[in-house]
């Protein structure tokens, strides 16, 4: 697409949002309708993914400046009129930037999860060829929980044994290591591409492997089912961080017309509004995964507390995404 084509196709949105912005700084924003406050809104957020367009394409400085300007004058009334304490930004930036930069930047945490998934199914098929070489891979550990689980009447498997008391450390644990995992994901893709996604073949392939080792013992679903409340929240925020990483790492490499510092720091500061937003995700799987997952609750209640989870989210993200495509009519 060529310049002239997509100004042409954008014009008139921002014509729009430049007169709601003269008018909110006229008159104020919370003096303008609801239904203009909501426009403006869309249309900030449009015309933000506008400019990041306009960048890769290269479009020309009087472009990328008149947009810009644009989007500048937005933000200052969108977040700068509501802003009264750090909470309630941190709040919008989760509210409202991240749903709208996870929609935007979709292909890189499709690409993570395709990885972490295909490295999974491939290490199951090799583990479950060769349960040697999973216990010299994973460890003991898989084994030693996968044949402890077997030996155990029918009603009364579990992957992991818990009493109570000891949930909450169990969980703020499991926290802190996740979202150590997550960051190291996005460290390693920053860093260079081809880093990023062996951390993610690694981590899907630690995965996959435990389910071959559960499996060859005769009890896939001890791990299946403890697995399945937390395992939908954790996986996808940890992709989302993974992905997060090599979009950052691929902007040194391929940076478009703009300079390689440029892309960098740009795929840098959104990345980090996508870590936030994972961290958020992280500890609600922790606290699934410290009180629910090794819980003797039946196995159905688990998988509808997945379902709910990780369906929720994706639900989430979808309405946030044709509520604004309503709002920019």
């Amino acid at each position: 697409m060529n310049e002239r084509r997509f100004v042409a196709g954008r014009i008139e949105r921002w014509r729009e949002l430049e007169g709601l912005v003269t008018r909110a700084q006229k008159l104020g924003l919370r003096r303008l309708p609801g239904a203009d406050v909501r426009r403006l809104g869309a249309l900030y957020r449009s015309a933000a993914t506008d400019l990041a367009a306009a960048r890769t394409l290269g479009c020309s400085d009087d472009t990328i400046r008149h947009v810009n300007r644009l989007c500048a004058g937005a933000h200052d009334l969108v977040y700068g009129s509501r802003r009264t304490s750090p909470l309630q930004t941190l709040l919008l930036g989760l509210t409202e930037e991240f749903p709208e930069l996870l929609r935007r930047t979709i292909a890189w945490h499709l690409a993570a999860t395709a990885l972490c998934l295909l490295a999974g199914l491939a290490a199951y098929v090799v583990f479950r060829e060769d349960p040697d070489l999973a216990d010299r891979t994973l460890g003991a550990v898989f084994r030693q929980r996968a044949e402890r689980a077997a030996a155990m009447p029918e009603d009364a498997r579990r992957y992991l044994e818990l009493r109570g008391a000891f949930a909450p450390f169990l969980s703020w644990g499991i926290i802190a290591n996740n979202i150590t995992v997550s960051l190291i994901l996005f460290a390693c893709g920053a860093a260079t591409i081809a880093l990023g996604a062996l951390s993610l073949i690694v981590n899907g392939a630690m995965l996959g492997g435990g389910f071959a080792v559960f499996a060859d013992a005769g009890v896939p679903g001890v791990l299946g089912t403890f697995v399945a409340a937390h395992g939908p929240l954790e996986m996808m925020a940890i992709w989302i961080a993974g992905g997060a990483g090599l979009r950052v790492g691929v902007s040194w490499l391929l940076p478009g017309r703009r300079s390689r510092i440029a892309a960098f720091q740009e795929a840098g500061r959104e990345a980090i509004t996508l870590l936030l937003g994972t961290t958020v995700m992280l500890v609600a799987a922790g606290l699934i995964e410290g009180f629910v997952s090794p819980s003797t609750a039946p196995a159905w209640i688990k998988i509808v507390i997945g379902a709910v989870s990780g369906g929720g989210f994706i639900a989430w993200i979808a309405v946030q995404r044709r509520d604004a495509a309503a709002a920019d009519g």
